[in-house]
This record gives C-alpha cells, sequence and structure tokens, in this order.
C-alpha cells in the first residue's frame, strides 16, 4: 500500500467524521511480509445512549 492510499484512507475517516455524531469507524489493514493491504473499512452510526 502506498501512501496515496493511506492519504485516502485519511481522508475518508475525516468526511466520516464530520456528519457522524455517535458511532463507530473500523478500518482493518492486514500487515504481511512488511506489505500492507486494506482488508476492510465500515462506518456504522449509533444512537447516542441517554
Amino acid at each position: 500500500m502506498d501512501m496515496e492510499k493511506l492519504d485516502e484512507i485519511a481522508l475518508w475517516i475525516g468526511k466520516e467524521l464530520v456528519f457522524m455524531s455517535h458511532g463507530e469507524i473500523q478500518v482493518v489493514l492486514k500487515v504481511r511480509d512488511g506489505k500492507v493491504a486494506l482488508i476492510e473499512k465500515t462506518k456504522v452510526m449509533k444512537e447516542k445512549p441517554e
């Protein structure tokens, strides 16, 4: 994975955080033999507990 892909992931996280008031953002990366691969990126919006 090159720096351009890492920047793209960081921008995606930033965009999602702007509109999210409560929830989760999960990014799963796999590292093998010094190489990084994006496995999954998800956003889960949740209701804020009272």
